[in-house]
């Protein structure tokens, strides 16, 4: 049986952009264009119509009842530092137009317009959101991830009993991975995370490498940590890329293990809060592989599930905050990923 130090567990860490782009790069961020705004100066002349040398005074406006301005206001007199009688403000007219509808009207009136710019100042600020009269409505409506279930309910599906594990302890191994799962992938995103708890469901004889790991920059091979000051607007999402498989094999020093190969794909959906994303889904492709060992033939303290290897992709993600072991969405201003000759990310510029 491998141990710690013998178990291939070198960094398999991988970035690519997604299906069939054919580069195993991060979408490189666009160049924003410049923004013209135009600005239109409008005029108000405020010198009173002349007839010869003389100025001439035109009579006020009659005052509508109940309108702007009030009664009994005269006309300033020409010279003075006032605006012309006729100089209405846009304040002026919207209130003429007020004053003349039925007290319930204009509170109804002032309540739609406030309630109109509120709804203009949310979308501005965070985008459509789904509305509570829409139950079947999701942010993941007309993305990829729109038909996909819900990771905290990932299900591995039933496996056949082989020589050395009958079909009932296969059936809680794989509810116990299960758990594992949604620990590592649903639970350390949504601010769940139990580091102790995820290191105590593995083998003792990992579980110093999986303490540390999880400290480190690979932590994203093992649990989704998302990014500081980000967070989700969904429950996050899953599906097989393949059908998780189950068999029994000998590894590589003859010792009999159930070996468990989870190919998933989690898809995380973070709320802008006015950040400039290019799309703020976030999918993570894993590959996953389990061995849990026959009791007999391996000593006590390498009994228990081991984790042999591992990949992960990241699809529209921060390629500095993967490099630090995070997932956050590619921004304006996102740097391009370095990979090596294996397609592992080892750098950003």
């Amino acid at each position: 049986m491998h141990g710690p130090r013998d178990v291939p567990f070198g960094p398999f860490a991988r970035l690519r952009e997604g299906p069939g782009d054919g580069h195993n790069r991060l979408p490189t961020p666009a160049r924003a264009s410049p923004c013209h705004a135009r600005k239109t100066t409008v005029s108000h002349s405020e010198t009173p119509p002349t007839q010869g040398n003389q100025p001439v005074t035109p009579p006020p406006p009659p005052v509508p009842p109940g309108g702007w301005p009030p009664p009994n206001v005269t006309s300033p007199a020409v010279g003075q530092n006032t605006p012309p009688a006729w100089h209405y403000t846009p304040t002026g007219r919207v209130r003429a137009r007020l004053g003349r509808l039925p007290g319930w009207t204009r509170a109804v009136a002032l309540v739609v317009a406030a309630l109109l710019g509120l709804g203009l100042v949310s979308y501005l600020r965070y985008g459509w959101k789904p509305s509570s009269s829409q139950p079947d409505a999701s942010y993941y409506t007309g993305t990829e991830a729109e038909n996909w279930p819900e990771a905290a309910d990932i299900v591995l599906p039933v496996a056949l009993a082989q020589e050395h594990f009958t079909a009932g302890e296969i059936r809680a191994i794989l509810d116990d991975l299960e758990d594992l799962i949604v620990l590592g992938r649903v639970d350390w995103a949504t601010g769940k995370s139990d580091p102790a708890a995820y290191v105590r469901a593995h083998s003792p004889g990992m579980r110093q490498y999986l303490g540390d790991t999880l400290d480190g920059a690979e932590r994203l091979a093992l649990v989704s940590a998302l990014a500081d000051g980000h967070e989700l607007l969904e429950e996050v999402r899953y599906t097989y890329a393949e059908p998780p498989t189950v068999d029994e094999v000998k590894d590589d020093e003859g010792v009999t293990v159930l070996e468990i190969t989870v190919k998933a794909r989690f898809a995380y959906y973070f709320d802008r809060r006015g950040q400039r994303y290019y799309n703020p889904l976030v999918v993570l492709d894993t590959t996953t592989v389990w061995q849990l060992p026959v009791a007999g033939e391996v000593d006590p303290s390498a009994t228990g599930l081991w984790l042999t290897d591992y990949e992960w992709a990241l699809a529209n993600g921060d390629c500095e905050e993967a490099l630090a072991g995070h997932i956050a969405p590619a921004h304006v201003g996102s740097k391009e990923a370095v990979l090596d000759d294996e397609g592992g990310l080892t750098a950003c510029k």
